[in-house]
Order: C-alpha cells, then structure tokens, then sequence
C-alpha cells in the first residue's frame, strides 16, 4: 500500500455503549470481512479482547472531539487517512469492496480530503461515474457517518469543546475553508442506525439481540413515534428548501424552536 495513502478504521465509541460492541463486530465481520484495513475502536478505559481490533483509550470523557482529537494524535504517527464510522451503526449488506477500491482510487486521484461513503442527501454535482462534490455551504458537509479523512483536515476542524452535533453544525462553516469534498453517487455501506437519542430502536433490539445491552435501554412505542415523526419531518425539509437556502432556513427554525433540525 502506498505510503501516501495509508488509511486506518476507527470505530467511534465509548465505555457506555460497550453493550453494542460484540453486536456490532459481528455485523462487520459478516459482511465486510476482507476489510483491508487496520481497524481500532476508540474507548474511554475500556479494552475489547477481540482478534485483530486495537483499542485506543482516552480515559475519561471530556467531549467527543476532545476524545477523538486524543485517537488522531496517535493514529496520524502511522497513517494519513482514516475511515470512521460510530458503533451503533450496524451493517447489513455485504461490502462490495472491489468497487470501494475503485471509489478510494478516483478519490484519491482527485487530492480528496473528506469522502461521504453513503449516498448524500442533497444531489451532489457529479464530478465523475463514481464521486460527486459535497458543495460549500452545504448542511452537515462533515460528520463521521462512514466517511474517509484526510487525519490532519479532521484534526483542523474539531474543536475540542465541541460534541459530535455541535461538529456537524458548527464545522460546516469552517469546512468552508477546504477544497475536496466528495460523496459517492452510489452508497458503498449499508447500515442500520440502532440507537437514536441514547435509546435502542425496538426492531433493532430484536434484529441484534440487544435487549440487554447494559445501560443502554430500549425504545418506548411514545419514543419510537416521536423519532419517526421528526425523521419524516426532516426528510420533508430537505425536499422541499432549496440546498442554497437550507442552512438559512435550518439557523432560523433552530432559532424560533430551540433545538436541531
């Protein structure tokens, strides 16, 4: 592998969702199972005693990016890219990674600093048959939801008081500053979002036998609902506001309403 190009896989976590983390691998295992990547969890004092995973712990919580900032300090000795993804996103179709080889390489042609591996919610400018441009401006134009970095572009943009929403929201202005930003037109990962809101999703509870998951509790029907009518509501938002006006009209409702969109 080039040197240029090494790329570690950190899985996002914490000593609180242990719970998900047998789960979770079990997914990663059946259905990515020739990942040919070094992969690492990150935990707060917590290891996990499990074959080719190494654990990077950053003791106590401070915030997420504080934590994460403490992961890329040690990962970006060896490595210039990193892909990361959180723990309670589980797969659940087998990773075509012939064609993942050919995305990373016409990214990686292209001097890509941040790639979106799942298919972007807004419809990219397509810049090739596999890549589209994540556009300045655009709503959450950086998260950690199965996305490739460039280690020392993540490092320049976390603030190390901010948690991962504020990361989303506040780092889409600084992302601004940055070139390379792109999203496959197809999505590479297929995942199940199993905890929203720090409660396990009912059917994903059954569908990964995580009704004990040690302090993680289950949704109520009330929560379920809730999450459904906010998810559709959102969905609704992205439809109908024009990308060039979403993040004026998401600053104005979080304004007027208090909170995300």
């Amino acid at each position: 592998m080039n040197r240029s190009r090494r790329t570690a896989f950190l899985i996002l976590s914490c000593d609180a969702y242990s719970g998900l983390w047998d789960a979770h691998f079990r997914c990663l295992n059946k259905y990515w199972a020739d990942c040919p990547f070094p992969k690492y969890i990150l935990t707060n004092n917590k290891d996990f005693d499990r074959p080719g995973i190494q654990t990077i712990k950053v003791g106590e919580d401070v915030t997420w990016s504080a934590n994460l900032l403490k992961a890329l300090q040690l990962l970006k000795q060896e490595y210039n890219y990193v892909l990361v993804t959180f723990d309670d996103l589980f797969l659940v179709e087998k990773v075509n990674s012939r064609r993942l080889d050919t995305v990373l390489d016409s990214f990686h042609s292209l001097d890509g600093q941040f790639l979106q591996l799942i298919k972007w919610y807004n419809r990219p400018r397509k810049v090739n048959d596999h890549l589209g441009l994540v556009e300045k401006h655009s709503l959450y134009r950086p998260n950690c939801v199965f996305t490739l970095w460039n280690i020392s572009v993540l490092e320049g943009l976390l603030m190390p008081e901010e948690n991962a929403w504020e990361f989303e929201k506040k780092g889409s202005a600084r992302s601004d500053n940055y070139e390379g930003f792109y999203v496959v037109l197809k999505t590479v990962f297929n995942y199940r979002n199993t905890v929203i809101t720090g409660r396990i999703v009912p059917k994903d509870a059954r569908l990964f036998g995580l009704v004990n998951s040690g302090k993680l509790k289950v949704m109520t029907l009330r929560e379920s609902i809730h999450f459904r009518l906010r998810y559709w509501a959102f969905s609704l938002f992205l439809v109908l506001i024009p990308h060039k006006w979403q993040i004026s009209a998401a600053a104005i409702k979080n304004h007027v309403l208090g909170r995300s969109v």
